[in-house]
């Protein structure tokens, strides 16, 4: 079985890009405070000592583009490839130079992580495509809103449901998460440069003939995911734990709310619970206070009793790196008791208290390591791709490497064997089926290097 990697096309070259303000001052006027992933996370990681790690170059062959036969690679290091994720997470979550915001009248809440001084997905393509709403960015050294939406890849799903205007409108109870993607700044420079959140951009390339955007020349670009649930400031709130695919599993699919066992949150203003179950507090969890309207209406369509005031806790968070062609992809959750399992090995001990409460699971290959079952390898996000059909047998690198402009219409896809799959269903297995059609678009679109973020279109 050969394995294909991602090649650059001599067009690259070809395209001229509009002229645009110098990418540094772009990113520095947008966000002045940012700080980059601590130092001792080891990051990015020695190109060979990480080949060493997998078992393989991890480059393609210039010649042909295409990586060494699966009988020819060693077995992967994964206890190394674990303590890696775990020290990018130490990096990620070390403290910033800047205070965690709360009310004027609460007690200081330490300092953000630094991933919170990063630039949001949202800005970076409204910039990219030359109109910045700057009502909705925050301007230079400001503390960061907390700007969040319903995620996208969960409005199809069942409990996403009655329309409301053109979309679909997601169940409204408190066990729905909402979601934010933030850029670094390589990946931030890199997409404004190229113009990559600009649709017009995005189809002269296709017309130059491109089918592949332009790829992110720095093994240090990276790009998070975060997953955040609500908990009322004076209240409770019942928040899902997930404890791994049932023994005797009866669905392909598992949304949070239908999850056998939960926790509940309490904060320090916690006048009247009427949940039951085991309490768990607020600073279990890293957590952010809504200070402004803005936050507040941003999610009111997942949770309508929200106000300023109520806090947000995440629950999740994707990192990817690019440290290898295909990206580094790991996944993070929060687990009431995180040093049991195969998901917390490795973990560092200089995590402070509330990041130690996170699982993590990490994919570096499609396929490898093999799970015992004999299938590819599977990383998920419980918040996120559990709800999915089959969504605890994906693997994220397989399903982002199929990011393409512009978004097909139908999402009727087949898999590696050529059999055509449900309509709307998302989820494929496997380095074959990564490249599995969408009907007929695909193999005609532009690959996004594994982004879906770029398939937005910015709002004017």
């Amino acid at each position: 079985m050969i394995r294909r990697y991602l090649s650059r096309s001599l067009l690259h070259a070809a395209i001229l890009f509009a002229a645009l303000p110098s990418v540094a001052q772009v990113c520095d006027s947008a966000k002045q405070d940012y700080e980059p992933v601590s130092p001792s996370a080891d990051f990015p990681a020695p190109k060979d000592l990480l080949a060493k790690w997998l078992g393989f170059n991890p480059d393609p062959d210039p010649g042909t583009g295409e990586a060494s036969d699966y009988s020819k690679w060693q077995a992967m290091d994964i206890p190394r490839l674990r303590r890696h994720a775990w020290m990018l997470w130490a990096g990620l979550t070390a403290d910033s130079k800047l205070p965690r915001p709360v009310d004027a009248g609460e007690p200081a809440a330490g300092l953000l992580p630094k991933w919170e001084t990063w630039y949001r997905a949202e800005d970076v393509l409204q910039e990219s495509a030359g109109h910045l709403n700057t009502e909705k960015g925050n301007p230079p050294t400001s503390v960061p809103q907390l700007l969040l939406a319903f995620p996208r890849e969960l409005v199809n799903l069942k409990f996403a449901s009655a329309r409301s205007g053109p979309g679909l409108a997601p169940r409204r109870d408190n066990t729905q998460v909402v979601a934010g993607v933030l850029y670094n700044r390589p990946t931030c420079e890199h997409v404004i440069a190229k113009r990559l959140g600009d649709p017009v951009a995005k189809d002269n390339m296709l017309r130059n003939g491109l089918r592949e955007i332009p790829a992110f020349p720095d093994r240090d670009s990276m790009a998070l995911k975060t997953v955040w649930m609500y908990v009322p400031h004076d209240g409770c709130e019942i928040v899902p734990v997930w404890d791994g695919i049932p023994n005797e599993p009866k669905a392909t699919h598992y949304q949070p709310a239908e999850w056998p066992r939960s926790i509940v949150v309490k904060t320090s203003s916690t006048r009247a619970c009427a949940a039951t179950g085991p309490a768990v507090d607020l600073n279990d969890f890293y957590w952010r206070e809504l200070l402004s309207q803005l936050e507040v209406a941003r999610i009111k369509d997942s949770f309508p009793s929200a106000r300023v005031g109520d806090y947000m806790i995440l629950v999740g968070m994707h990192v990817i790196t690019k440290e290898i062609p295909n990206w580094v992809w790991a996944t993070f959750w929060w687990h009431d008791h995180p040093d049991y399992g195969q998901f917390a090995d490795g973990r560092p001990s200089q995590l402070a208290a509330a990041w130690r409460h996170y699982l993590m699971d990490v994919a570096y290959d499609m396929d490898r390591p093999w799970q015992s079952t004999a299938q590819p390898k599977a990383t998920f996000n419980p918040y996120l791709e559990a709800a999915f059909e089959g969504g605890t047998r994906s693997n994220c690198m397989t399903c982002h490497r199929r990011s393409v402009w512009p978004l097909p219409a139908a999402r009727e896809t087949l898999d590696s064997q050529g059999e055509l799959l449900q309509p709307g269903q998302i989820v494929v297995t496997g380095s074959e089926a990564s490249e599995a059609t969408y009907l007929p678009e695909f193999r005609k679109s532009l690959k996004l290097s594994f982004l879906w973020t770029l398939t937005r279109v910015p709002q004017k």
